[in-house]
């Protein structure tokens, strides 16, 4: 039994097509046999953030930030959506924060885990803060003494 080929084309163009779509979502770090659970957290300022950085827990890479969205009807909360595999349950008052994750200024998201005993749900929103990077503790500590230096 021959394929015609019509048939024939059909099949190559629906395999490009699946590959093609496979290959993006692999070069933006997402990987479609996993499964993840999403979580949201609210900051005030993202600085720099980008999708796709790495969530991390205990310095491990444990998922991706999907999107990054101003809250509606507000100007000064952003939320962040981000994915962790599913296999990583996040206790309930843990806190998702904003590090620097080198020294190029590349930002991750970072989860301090709680001693409790509960876990969050697939959806909830974490509570959030900002750690401080070394650029803006050294320029913190510097303008106090360029400042005395002025003066003098």
């Amino acid at each position: 039994m021959k394929i015609k080929t019509e048939v024939r084309i059909g099949i190559i163009v629906l395999a490009t097509f699946l590959l093609v779509f496979w290959g993006i979502n692999f070069l933006k770090g997402r990987n479609l046999l996993k499964k993840t659970d999403v979580y949201y957290a609210v900051f005030t300022n993202v600085q720099g953030l980008d999708p796709s950085s790495s969530v991390l827990l205990n310095g491990y890479k444990v998922g991706l930030i999907n999107t990054i969205d101003f809250d509606k009807g507000s100007l000064t909360n952003i939320i962040v959506s981000f994915s962790v595999n599913h296999q990583f349950d996040i206790p309930k008052s843990s806190v998702v924060e904003l590090i620097s994750a080198d020294l190029l200024g590349s930002k991750a998201l970072q989860i301090i885990p709680s001693n409790s005993k509960e876990f969050h749900i697939y959806g909830d929103t974490l509570s959030s803060s900002i750690k401080e990077d070394i650029f803006s503790s050294l320029s913190n500590e510097i303008i106090p003494l360029k400042e005395s230096a002025e003066s003098l």
